[in-house]
């Protein structure tokens, strides 16, 4: 027997003289829709009249070749998959909603007559329903009078949209923006109801603005909301706009996440598609944390009360279980956000942070593959090795390094410029950090930059009269002996290689007010070249037959003209780092030689260089992470500034 609502609806099809139109744009995963429409007879199979056939309804979204824009739609434990030609969905119910999975951005466009805003939709007490949207008006879904559904407000125990939106009346919450036209929206109530939608009242609404720390994707068909009714913390904490609290799966994986909103959080946990394992399974538990967007920092978060459900647990969906939690904010165990930068090819990295539980496989520290799965997922990591020579290669499926020690820091190569974020709890900067006689690659525990600048040396004061050589991923280096520094100010996120003399323990001093990120300038003749995975420290102690002008610059070549380092002059003192091969590809090796070419800012001319002294070193001989230290002179006079330089005291004597 026809209900009274699928009989009006029929008239109003039969009636239409001419047809209105509802246009959907769909993203990619799952969305929400409805139709606020009697589409026309051409959508109805014969002898079908409780409504539109979906089949034909997405029709349009099946290409000349074939292929369908549509992977699944679902109605409750309904769906029609057109990839194997099944549907069970018996008819289009016009009052209720679908849930649509493309893969692909696409429009579906229907036609016919529109259902008037008032007609009664029925809903069942106790049941998930989802419903559609009729009218062509966007209606108000703040919280106070919850205005879009203020004629069953009395029932409504949640409701809920496909963006993570949620309505619970009974703690004066929501966080929906307006309903419009081609959404659907799940509700529950309490008791059997029949919505009417309200007239337009053309009230300005309180627009609802997702954090941006987490986000909340659309691929998962089972969601579940909870609502965090009570944030609290210590003396002196406040939850803010634009705070977020995620959810985690038991494995450490993000499963879904909520902002704070009028000092409440509805998060939206998701769960795992079916037969796969990207979400929360029925019964699984998970854990909460907490994203200050004022401090850009992590906390813990415990849960004190929860109501609703079994305690932590993942229900399914379809018996739409709302949680209400409580919770407290650990602020004294702030998880703090470190961002690190990648430049194309080489870079050396470290943290000042000690990463979560989740990120650990093993006591010693984090594993490395969970570490770097940032880099291997938008497939830029090339690779990464530690200073043993360990490598860890993602193409190949290869791991040497045991886990990330916190005390080293790692040559990483990438594809192209991008960056990683981590978080953790904060290292002490004065942490000590043991260093062996030799080469060691070191991690940079301050959160504040540190000056390496000669004569100083600040930032490795506490062991500076053991250190022979030290240089960034961009091979700029001290050299304390010299004494001679080219580097930056140590920047956190970065790593060192600093050879000492004897083993020694590092530690960071504090920081200083005055202390700014400074270098020398880069003339701008030669550019600099890119890094490899190793380079040697020359230094340029003197220039005899020319007093340089600001902005010249000294070059080293290889003996068949590839330029191999370049560097500025500054105070008569020029520091190169001479690039050697890739590992296992041509280039510059060990041993063989490479000359030096000036260029003089203030004639605008090059000028050959012979070595006249080595002090130290191997002269123009490349040995991998050496350090030489000359004096050059140009081999032609050039004119009009030429001159004679007095002796020059040898400091390595």
């Amino acid at each position: 027997m026809r209900t009274p609502l699928i009989i009006l609806l029929l008239i109003l099809a039969i009636s239409a003289h001419a047809q209105d139109q509802i246009e959907i744009q769909l993203n990619p995963g799952y969305n929400l829709i409805s139709i606020n429409l009697v589409p026309g007879e051409d959508m109805y199979l014969e002898n079908e009249d409780r409504g539109p056939d979906v089949p034909l309804m997405f029709e349009q979204l099946r290409g000349e070749d074939g292929e369908h824009s549509v992977r699944m739609v679902k109605g409750g434990h309904q769906f029609y998959a057109p990839a194997f030609n099944f549907c069970n969905i018996p008819f289009w119910d016009l009052t209720r909603g679908y849930q649509v999975r493309v893969d692909i951005p696409s429009e579906v466009v229907w036609g016919g007559e529109i259902i008037p805003a008032d007609i009664d939709i029925p809903i069942g007490g106790q049941s998930n329903a989802n419903v559609a949207y009729y009218p062509t008006y966007e209606l108000n879904a703040n919280a106070d009078d919850f205005f879009v559904l203020s004629p069953i407000i009395d029932h409504v125990l949640y409701a809920k949209d496909g963006q993570g939106g949620v309505m619970v009346p009974e703690f004066n919450f929501s966080n929906m923006n307006p309903w419009q036209a081609g959404s659907a929206y799940w509700i529950l109530t309490d008791e059997d109801v029949v919505l009417n939608y309200p007239e337009d009242n053309d009230e300005e609404p309180v627009i609802f603005e997702n954090g941006n720390h987490w986000e909340l994707p659309t691929t998962h068909d089972y969601t579940r909301p909870i609502l965090i009714s009570l944030i609290e913390g210590p003396d002196g904490f406040a939850p803010g706009e634009g705070d977020q609290i995620a959810a985690f799966r038991e494995n450490g994986d993000y499963c879904g996440c909520g902002t704070v909103f009028g000092g409440m959080c509805a998060v939206t946990l998701l769960g795992a598609n079916q037969g796969q394992d990207d979400g929360l399974q029925f019964g699984e538990s998970f854990s909460l944390r907490y994203w200050d967007d004022n401090w850009r920092a992590e906390y813990d978060v415990n849960i004190e009360s929860i109501r609703g459900h079994e305690r932590d647990g993942f229900a399914d969906c379809e018996v739409c279980l709302l949680s209400i939690i409580e919770v407290s904010v650990d602020v004294d165990n702030p998880l703090r956000e470190q961002i690190i930068d990648f430049d194309q090819v080489w870079n050396m990295i470290s943290l000042n942070i000690e990463p979560p539980e989740e990120m650990w496989e093993r006591e010693e520290g984090p594993d490395i593959e969970l570490m770097m799965e940032q880099l291997v997922e938008d497939g830029t990591l090339i690779l990464m090795k530690d200073d043993e020579g360990r490598f860890y290669a993602p193409e190949f499926e290869f791991n040497g390094i045991p886990y990330w020690n916190l005390a080293d820091g790692y040559q990483v190569n990438v594809t192209e410029d991008t960056e990683c974020t981590w978080f953790g709890n904060p290292i002490p900067p004065d942490r000590e950090i043991t260093l062996e006689e030799g080469w060691n690659l070191i991690p940079y525990f301050p959160d504040y930059v540190l000056s390496g600048r000669a004569p100083e040396f600040y930032v490795l004061s506490s062991i500076i009269d053991h250190v022979i050589i030290a240089k960034n991923d961009g091979g700029r280096f001290m050299a304390p002996a010299a004494p001679f520094s080219n580097m930056p100010s140590w920047w956190p996120g970065n790593a060192y290689h600093v050879l000492v003399d004897a083993d020694v323990v590092l530690q960071y001093p504090a920081e200083r007010e005055e202390e700014i990120a400074s270098c020398e300038p880069i003339g701008n003749h030669w550019s600099s070249i890119p890094v490899t995975d190793n380079n040697m420290s020359l230094l340029i102690n003197s220039v005899f037959g020319i007093d340089p002008a600001p902005g010249s610059q000294i070059a080293a070549y290889t003996t068949n003209g590839q330029m191999v380092g370049v560097g500025t002059i500054n105070d008569n003192q020029c520091g190169i780092a001479i690039w050697g091969a890739e590992t296992g590809k041509s280039g510059l090796q060990s041993g063989d030689k490479f000359k030096l070419r000036l260029w003089a800012a203030d004639q605008g001319a090059e000028f050959d260089l012979i070595i006249s002294t080595v002090h130290e070193g191997t002269g123009s001989l490349y040995e991998v992470d050496g350090l030489s230290v000359i004096d050059v002179a140009i081999t032609v006079t050039p004119p009009d500034n030429y001159f004679l330089s007095g002796a020059y005291p040898n400091p390595f004597n």
